[in-house]
């Protein structure tokens, strides 16, 4: 029997070996600990020194934290550089160590900012783009703030809040593509100019019960200025707004300028969003014009951490989920694909939606897929409408053709034969139906 020659890792051209490491997700201190050869080829190479992390125990400790990040930022040589810096109440929020990195600006392309408050967030955004000097971050493409709360929030602005750094943020970084803030109202900027390049916009609120929560004018207004914008993800934590969403414009409040928003707000590429439901969410679709949007996520998760418990469903939650659609349908023609959570619509918006009413429309119809998720028979006072009798009125009178749908997680109305006699209705009618339960 012939034995295969065993070959040495280190055998290997050093070409090769980079490839080997820079896939291996291997952590950098393990690999220089392996032999000399390996360090000496881990030292060379800038894409395993191109993460930055600042933490508290640098920044508290600023002398040698410098001397290790300046070394560390030597390797990268241009090589693009991620950096992360997290600030707490353990730390001094002036972030000395930026200015080591900022000899180096013109190479960052990701910048994530995580703090405990909004107001710490707002000094390091300062000391980022003021201090010592006023800096550009030409290749930054992405920008993500997370603060984890807005306790100090009051209704004034406040000099160091998101809002009033950010407003220069096209001019700051103009080759920005993503954007990650949370969804205060000290944090959504009123800008100054266009963000042309911007394809991801991001607004989270759902991490904490206790802050307030922007209007629509404030969000609007921000979307005026995203002419580009392909994915909007707009999730909050409160359940409804007050204010009128069938209006020609919105009018600003003192002290937020005099810019009138007029709707909708066109989105000309806009082709996937995920929105909470019923508020701020529901509310945007009421004023956006999207028509290459195709994905469109409804999410009715939420929880009152303050109670400890689900927010319960009232009886007019669902008829504002169905006023919203109706809203949306002539102005996104090409949604495709439909994902509803923890959210209840009544049965006659149901019926329309499938194109089982033979007065109205169908109101999407080049909708071919539906994903239903978590959805309970009851939530409050709410029902869940979608039922075996639903998917029968459908497989028998419905005009819109699914090549897919899916229900599931759920505690549903679907159950025992039932189910399976509706589906089998469906797939009798709908051959090319893809069914995942």
């Amino acid at each position: 029997m012939t034995r295969t020659p065993s070959i040495s890792l280190l055998s290997l051209p050093v070409e090769m070996l980079v490839e080997i490491i820079s896939k291996s997700n291997s952590d950098t201190k393990t690999l220089l600990l392996v032999c000399r050869t390996l360090r000496d080829i881990v030292y060379s190479m800038p894409s395993m020194w191109s993460s930055i992390h600042i933490r508290p125990q640098q920044i508290m400790s600023t002398s040698k934290g410098a001397s290790f990040l300046s070394k560390r930022l030597e390797r990268t040589r241009s090589y693009p550089i991620n950096v992360t810096i997290r600030v707490d109440q353990s730390a001094d929020t002036q972030v000395d160590l930026w200015p080591t990195v900022a000899l180096h600006r013109t190479h960052v392309r990701t910048l994530d900012i995580s703090t405990d408050t909004v107001i710490r967030a707002g000094t390091v955004l300062h000391s980022v783009l003021l201090h010592p000097t006023p800096a550009v971050l030409p290749e930054l493409r992405e920008l993500f703030l997370r603060p984890d709360d807005d306790e100090d929030s009051t209704d004034e602005r406040r000099p160091l809040d998101p809002e009033m750094l950010l407003t220069r943020i096209g001019m700051i970084f103009p080759a920005l593509t993503s954007l990650a803030l949370p969804l205060f109202p000290s944090c959504i900027p009123y800008l100054e100019s266009s963000l042309p390049s911007l394809r991801t916009l991001v607004l989270d609120g759902t991490g904490s019960w206790s802050c307030g929560y922007p209007g629509v004018y404030q969000i609007a207004r921000f979307l005026l200025h995203t002419p580009n914008l392909e994915t909007f993800w707009c999730k909050e934590h409160g359940v409804f707004t007050h204010e009128a969403v069938d209006v020609p414009c919105y009018t600003p409040s003192p002290p937020y300028g005099s810019v009138i928003v007029n709707v909708p707000v066109s989105l000309a590429r806009l082709t996937r969003m995920a929105v909470t439901v019923p508020g701020i969410g529901a509310d945007l679709l009421h004023l956006i014009d999207a028509p290459l949007l195709e994905d469109l996520q409804m999410d009715g998760t939420r929880c009152d951490e303050y109670y400890g418990r689900e927010v319960a469903w009232v009886e007019w939650f669902p008829g504002l989920l169905t006023a919203a659609l109706a809203k949306l349908a002539p102005r996104a023609p090409a949604l495709r694909r439909l994902a509803i959570i923890d959210a209840y619509m009544p049965r006659d918006t149901w019926e329309w939606l499938l194109g089982c009413d033979e007065v109205r429309a169908i109101p999407f119809p080049q909708l071919d897929s539906i994903a239903l998720h978590c959805l309970q028979k009851n939530k409050g006072v709410v029902s869940n409408d979608f039922d075996n009798a639903l998917l029968k009125t459908y497989s028998t009178w419905g005009r819109l053709i699914l090549s897919r749908f899916a229900y599931l997680g759920s505690s549903s109305p679907l159950h025992g034969n039932l189910t399976s006699n509706s589906i089998n209705h469906v797939v009798g009618f709908r051959n090319q139906t893809e069914i995942f339960l």
